[in-house]
């Protein structure tokens, strides 16, 4: 679920210009973060409810080392990439008490815990996807994005505001 943009050429390029390399890189880290937070946007929109959790851990960083620059979104929940992608059948069992929470929730008795996670481990769980329908989504916007980049780099490095 990636996209990458190879600014390269244009890092390059903006080095012979006085603070080219800064403008080059700021300008970008604002592109990249304007899409990885629609992204965000996005997901937290069509991610499964239940408690709401996975959607409030759900968020975005943008890193920068030396000229490369990176944007995620995403969850920390330990359960997230299950959730994104389901479980396979055949897959180890979920922790024990890990499921004690929902099925409380959703009125199944806690003692068939173990029956609950062995059914699971045997047929998997479906695919819940609610980050990549959100990059699917902006992948075109994000085009765009890195195209106005390029040209707010060149209008600045010409002189413009």
């Amino acid at each position: 679920m990636d996209m990458e943009f190879d600014f390269s050429s244009v890092n390059r390029m903006g080095r012979t210009y006085e603070n080219g390399a800064r403008i080059v890189i700021d300008e970008t880290r604002k592109g990249i973060t304007r899409s990885v937070i629609q992204i965000e946007a996005d997901a937290k929109r069509i991610v499964p409810k239940d408690t709401n959790n996975l959607m409030r851990t759900l968020t975005h960083e943008v890193v920068t080392h030396g000229n490369d620059i990176t944007g995620r979104a995403g969850s920390n929940a330990t359960y997230a990439k299950v959730v994104e992608d389901g479980r396979r059948a055949g897959a180890p069992m979920p922790p024990e008490g890990s499921l004690l929470a929902w099925m409380r929730r959703h009125g199944i008795d806690v003692s068939a815990e173990f029956a609950v996670r062995r059914a699971i481990s045997r047929r998997g769980t479906r695919p819940q996807p609610y980050l990549k329908p959100a990059l699917d989504k902006n992948r075109p916007e994000i085009t765009r994005q890195m195209m106005a980049v390029l040209k707010r780099i060149s209008n600045r490095l010409a002189g413009g505001s």
